[in-house]
This record gives structure tokens, sequence and C-alpha cells, in this order.
């Protein structure tokens, strides 16, 4: 069969399985040498640069500092804001979304791998560029009990490997698996921990005594090989080694005692995600040095479990006034007070946390738990040029986005955004926000 075109429906086909395997191999772009010049610059590593400016060159940042101090080569595009501010892209310390499901159908999956469910062209990648996420870590949700492990990506790139900017293999458990009480749900960890850790056990056994057995005969010992274990299992192995490290949603304060004391016990870097219902969470969090991811609704009022008396809460500000860090973080295509992560800072400040430390809660704090703060959360010379360009303060409400930048790259410019389009008529963009670029 033919099409109007004249090509064969299996040529076709053909061609676009080819379009596709290209796809999938396509690096992104290489990196654009750019200036940023912006009347206020937030490196979120030190004090605000006035009349500041950004060099990035490969994809890094070559320098940060007043505009009169830094030279920008001829070559060099240079974008300059009439009013704003430019400051680090935001981090997403954890979420399920942007895949094609969050989890799988059973409770241990420790294999699993986000990178098999991402979807590159999903709109939540597009909203995260939209609201100034430069980097997302995606994570299986917390329908599981051993649910497989995440990958940290930028929300931008034709295939799964141009949007990878790291692979920790970081596992995601949780307590709350549907259809499954808490006492069966600790029991299955339990078990999925301790049979691994008897056949790491086992595994060693063996190879000591080969080693022996060589050493006996005067031949060389044969070499230990981590490998040898099947791929499926090697994750698993890494957390109970102690080399891994855990994302653990803890619904209640008890989910939260039991991952500390289990982390311990393996000696896993342990990452609490923690659901408004973690009460008093901060006194654990605190005495174990930990810093914890917040679920995205930053305020809410609730009848105190203990007491029966109603009260306005924040976690957020509970934390904070505890000196414990923390992560803040949104739900794309929720109601509009959980979408915004900027929204969300503002929230927390006006709750009692501190300016820097609720912009930290979206940068320098979840590149630290990505284990990525050498390369994002800041804008410092070497890091990645991954800049938020605003058209005014972080924390008003009137604020948007101008562009953002990964690498050097413009990947999210306002005025081009289609959506913003349709909801603006023409020439009415500018009214709808306080800034903009010259």
């Amino acid at each position: 069969m033919s099409l109007s075109g004249g090509l064969s429906m299996g040529t076709v086909r053909i061609l676009s399985l080819v379009l596709a395997q290209a796809a999938a191999l396509a690096p992104l772009l290489p990196a654009q040498d750019i200036a940023v010049r912006a009347p206020k610059v937030l490196t979120l590593a030190g004090p605000p640069i006035e009349n500041g400016l950004v060099l990035v060159r490969d994809g890094r940042i070559e320098a940060v500092g007043p505009a009169s101090k830094v030279k920008v080569p001829m070559t060099v595009k240079e974008i300059v804001l009439k009013k704003g501010v430019v400051m680090p892209a935001l981090v997403l310390a954890a979420t399920s979304q942007g895949m094609d499901r969050p989890n799988e159908n059973m409770p241990v999956t420790p294999f699993a791998e986000c990178a098999d469910g991402i979807d590159p062209v999903s709109p939540f990648f597009e909203d995260c560029r939209r609201v100034g996420y430069g980097t997302v870590h995606v994570l299986p949700g917390n329908n599981c009990v051993l649910g497989g492990v995440g990958l940290v990506v930028r929300p931008f790139g034709p295939s799964i490997r141009s949007m990878t900017v790291a692979d920790p293999r970081f596992q995601m458990i949780s307590l709350s698996k549907s259809g499954m009480g808490r006492i069966r749900a600790v029991y299955t960890l339990e078990r999925a921990l301790a049979d691994m850790a008897r056949e790491l056990a086992l595994k060693a056994k063996e190879a000591k005594e080969k080693r022996d057995e060589a050493l006996a005969k005067g031949e060389k010992p044969p070499e230990k090989k981590d490998s040898l274990l099947p791929a499926e299992k090697r994750d698993l192995a890494a957390l109970v080694k102690g080399k891994g490290k855990a994302f653990f949603y803890c619904a209640t304060t008890d989910d939260l005692a039991f991952a500390i004391r289990l982390s311990r016990r393996y000696g896993f870097k342990l990452v609490p995600i923690l659901s408004n219902s973690c009460r008093n969470a901060a006194p654990l969090l605190k005495a174990a040095g930990l810093a914890a991811v917040l679920d995205p609704r930053m305020e809410f009022d609730e009848t105190d479990p203990d007491t029966g008396e109603k009260r306005h809460r924040c976690p957020a500000a509970e934390l904070f006034h505890a000196g414990v860090p923390f992560a803040i973080t949104t739900v794309y295509g929720s109601d509009l007070s959980v979408r915004f992560p900027l929204w969300q800072a503002a929230v927390a400040v006006r709750n009692g946390v501190s300016p820097e430390a609720a912009l930290a809660a979206l940068t320098t704090v979840p590149a630290r738990m990505l284990g990525l703060e050498k390369r994002l959360g800041a804008l410092e010379k070497g890091k990645d040029g991954n800049l938020l360009l605003l058209s005014g303060d972080p924390l008003d409400a009137l604020s948007w986005t101008e562009k953002l930048i990964l690498e050097g790259r413009v990947v999210y410019d306002r005025a081009a955004d289609p959506l913003l389009g349709k909801i603006f008529p023409p020439g009415e963009k500018k009214k709808a926000g306080k800034g903009g670029e010259k």
C-alpha cells in the first residue's frame, strides 16, 4: 500500500524507526557562550550583586560579579534585563511526575528504573521550564515498598539520554503501598534487605574460600568483582552495603523513626520525604543531622490529634526554627497553591522562614541532597551555567520567568511561550509581568 507521497507503508515504518533511533541517541545541541546582565544577581553563594553579570562558556560559569569587572568577549552573546533578577535555576528534589506511570504493581521492584518510563515530551517538563526548574529528580512514587531508582534530568531534550544530568541510583522506599498494611510493609522491606544481606554474606564467604584455596596452592587469588551480582540486584546490594542512598517517604513520625534506624543499621544515606501527617519530625531530623523533602502543601489548618484544638501549620517554618534544612517541592496539574515553586517559597517566608532559607530550599539544599552541589544550586565559577531570569524579586507574586538558560542554552523564553500567547492577547504579555529584556 502506498501513501499519497509515493512511499509505501513499510518504508514509512522503517523511516519512523530510524528517526526514533536517531532521537534516542541525539545529544543536546552544543552549549552556547552567553553573558547575562541584570540589575541584581542572586548567586546563593554570597551577597547579592547589584548591576551584576554572569558569563557562561562551554556550558559552565566562567565568571560572576559586577558588570564593570567582568570582561565579556566580543564573540559572546549578551542578554540584558532592564528590570529583574538573575539567580540559579531551581532544583526539584523529588517528583514522580513526567513518567508514563509512577509505580510498578509489585511492592518490591528495586531494579525498576525511572529512565524506562520518563516521557521527554510530557507537559510536566514544559511546565518545569516555565516555572524555573533547571534540574528535576524523577523518582518512583510512594505506592511501593522498594520502588526502584530515579534519574536526575534537565527538563529539556529530545531523549532520555540528552536529558540526563546524573544517574546516582537513588532508591525509593515507602511503607504506604496501597492494599498493604504498615506491619506487612515493614516486614516486606526488612525481608528484602535481610535476604540481600544474606546473599552478599554467602558470596563473600565463597570468595574467601576460593581466595584461601588459591593462596594455599601458591596461585594468584581471584579478584573480587561486585559485577558478579545480576544487574537487577546491584542497586539493592549497594543499599545493604551502605554505599547507596534512599529517598524514604514517611507518612507518619513512626515511619521517619523507622527510616532513621534502618539507615543506621545498613549505613546507607537517607533523605526523608515528609508527609504533612508526619508531625513533630523536627527533633528526629535535627538529632540525625538530616535534611528533608517537604510535601507540596506549605500551609494548612488541622485539628491537633492530641489536644483537639485547631491550629495553623507550616512544616517549612517548623523545620526552619529547629535548624533543619528542607527542600520545597511542587505538583504540576494540581491547584495553583502547590504548582509554583517561588510562590511556595514566598508562603514559607510569610510563615516565618527567612528569604535566604526559602530560596535555598529550591536551590542549594536539593542540590546537596542529590550529591550535585559542585554543579548546581548556586552561581559560582565552574558550576553548570543554569540561570533563571526573572522579571522581578523571586519572592514577589507578580514576578515571572523571563528566560531559563541551561548550560548556556536558552531553553525557555517567555516572549515565545505559546501557552502565554493564548492566555494574553498580543501586547498584553508585558503587562502581566514587571520586568523585561532589552
